[in-house]
């Protein structure tokens, strides 16, 4: 037969268990992740491209990577790139053959740290409501600088979580980080992100 005081030792130790289990199990909730990662992945003749949830980004598409993406169900695509790159695709008027939205930002290269564009940019990135869609530049790395700034700002995606996905995906260290940090930080101040930019740039998008 069990001593009495062996019996009460080992409900104790029972109880302390299943009590340490609960708290992993509510810890390991807290801190679970609900937002959509940053992944490498393909899209017809486009390079260094990543999806992040519905929002595909990389270099200039071709007339061919368009009519994948009308394939692939992506209705609006966005263009970053600069008055002084150079495409081969007039992608604005394939987009309006194929019938997909075309937003291009009027970026030169003194617009493109500028919180006008960043907020026009977050305003067509939220105003997308998961539709597909397809964002693109000359390098893909200024898409991933912009897409960590919603990221951040918009999503409550921690920062540095943002950043490093941001690196993997063709930012370049640098101004390019200094930037992206700078514009969440002025966006989560104003407590109304992509919201009433101002003109004003900061210069280190380059």
């Amino acid at each position: 037969m069990i001593p009495r005081s062996r019996v009460s030792s080992l409900a104790c130790s029972v109880a302390l268990l299943v009590l340490l289990a609960g708290c992993s199990s509510t810890s390991k909730a807290e801190t679970s992740v609900d937002y959509p990662e940053v992944v490498a992945s393909n899209f017809g003749d486009m390079r260094n491209v990543s999806v992040c949830g519905s929002i595909w980004f990389g270099t200039a598409p071709s007339e061919e990577d368009l009519e994948l993406a009308k394939r692939r169900g992506v209705v609006r695509v966005i263009n970053l790139s600069t008055s002084v790159d150079v495409s081969k695709c007039d992608v604005a008027t394939v987009c309006g053959h194929l019938g997909l939205e075309y937003l291009m930002v009027p970026m030169g290269p003194a617009d493109l740290g500028s919180d006008r564009c960043v907020d026009l940019v977050l305003d067509w990135l939220r105003g997308s409501d998961g539709r597909p869609t397809l964002m693109y530049d000359a390098s893909g790395g200024r898409c991933a600088s912009f897409l960590a700034i919603y990221r951040s700002a918009v999503l409550s995606v921690p920062l540095e979580t943002a950043l490093v996905e941001a690196r993997r995906a063709g930012m370049k260290p640098g101004g390019p980080e200094e930037f992206v940090r700078a514009q969440v930080s002025r966006l989560m101040n104003s407590g109304s992100p992509a919201i009433g930019g101002a003109e004003v740039g900061t210069g280190l998008l380059n």
